[in-house]
């Protein structure tokens, strides 16, 4: 399961489609989550939070170098045991590219029994610029009576308005996301991006995932253009005097120019 980067709501309004037009809302679904996906490839990284364990192999130095960005670390395990004395760099941005161990705190990266696997990273992994801000307030609670167990699948809220269908959502550490949107109940998919199903009393704020601005924009734009393909003709541009073929972009080239600079480089 993977977050997505724009709302249905965002699409039917790039789109201009009238709000009586919904023969197509599985469509702009699919094509959304496509767009989202497409952007995790190209950019080799992803921009929603994910909690996950990544295993590492004994760096031999003081840093760690890590595979994907970190967003928060839970818990580091050097060798087995846990340690606290580490620090997330570089310093001044959300995402994280290495782990260092702190300077005279005497810790060190080790291993005894073998070198592989020896370090463990559980934390939030994904991309964000800012993601002191990427959880929004979303001006409502939880108002299911008593609580939300931790099999619902209806989330009862204040104002469904405040929701959007391809949502995902926060309650306490839970994610959750948004399929469906009935007044004031959200049909939701539990235990969203790696986090664990649990009860949630009544009045428990919920949060809004926010994904960077840009990538926001671009997702809409990537699952228009996939929108408005489905009634293309897939055929090639040929030129024979020239002897060009063009088939059909994968990615439109503008868009493709927008997403160059989240593309995720290698430190090592």
């Amino acid at each position: 399961m993977a977050g997505d980067y724009c709302t249905r709501t965002q699409l039917r309004s790039y789109l201009d489609l009238a709000a009586t037009a919904t023969g197509d809302d599985g469509l702009l679904d699919s094509f959304i989550q496509r767009a989202s996906r497409k952007i995790d490839t190209y950019t080799r990284r992803w921009f929603y939070e994910k909690t996950d364990t990544r295993e590492y192999d004994y760096p031999g130095r003081s840093r760690l170098y890590l595979d994907a960005d970190l967003l928060g670390c839970t818990t580091l395990t050097i060798d087995g045991t846990a340690n606290t004395d580490y620090k997330l760099r570089p310093n001044n941005v959300s995402a994280k590219q290495w782990i260092e161990m702190t300077y005279g705190s005497g810790s060190v990266f080790e291993w005894s029994d073998t070198p592989q696997d020896a370090v463990t990273v559980l934390g939030e992994w994904g991309y964000h610029d800012d993601y002191t801000n990427a959880w929004e307030s979303s001006g409502d609670t939880v108002q299911n009576a008593t609580q939300i167990s931790s099999s619902g699948t209806l989330l009862t809220v204040t104002d469904g308005s405040h929701f959007a269908i391809r949502q995902t959502l926060k309650i306490e550490s839970e994610q959750v996301l948004v399929t469906a949107i009935s007044s004031s109940i959200l049909t939701i998919k539990r235990a969203f991006n790696g986090t664990t199903a649990a009860a949630h009393a009544n009045g428990t704020a919920i949060t809004i995932w926010r994904p960077c601005a840009d990538i926001e924009h671009i997702a809409c734009r990537l699952a228009a253009w996939y929108y408005r393909q489905k009634d293309a003709p897939f055929s090639r541009t040929a030129n024979p005097a020239m002897g060009v073929v063009v088939d059909p972009s994968a990615i439109p080239p503008d868009i493709a120019g927008d997403l160059s600079p989240f593309k995720r480089r290698r430190i090592a």
